[in-house]
């Protein structure tokens, strides 16, 4: 399933969900283990940049990441009982933030699915 947002589209597995909320949109699949959280952040003036990014994310875990429609940064965490993956992605004047969460027990539940999304992450409008 195709999903546009007016600065990034998606390709999702047709059996997930699409919910809009006033931060972002998430996705998930309703007999799943996981959700993805995607929102954007706009520059007002120039285009992002790699330093901009790693202040926005204001951690130091950071690595490179080169998917095949952006690039930018990624960090993984351990919350609680829960594992977080977190891109924070460059496009023109725009920050493409993704995360995706689920409990540490379930983490290779979704793998496919997950890295399919994250694939498929690309600007829609620059």
């Amino acid at each position: 399933m195709f999903y546009a947002d007016e600065i990034w589209s998606v390709d999702l597995p047709d059996h997930w969900g699409v919910e809009k909320t006033p931060d972002g949109v998430i996705f998930y699949d309703a007999n799943g283990v996981g959700a993805f959280h995607i929102t954007t952040f706009y520059k007002e003036y120039g285009a992002v940049t790699r330093e901009d990014l790693i202040e926005i994310a204001d951690r130091v875990d950071l690595v490179d990441v080169l998917l095949p429609y952006l690039n930018g940064v990624q960090a993984s965490e351990t919350i609680g009982s829960d594992k977080a993956y977190h891109w924070w992605l460059k496009t023109s004047n725009h920050v493409i933030y993704a995360s995706y969460i689920c409990e540490i027990t379930q983490i290779n539940r979704e793998n496919n699915e997950r890295e399919q999304i994250l694939q498929s992450l690309k600007p829609f409008r620059s």
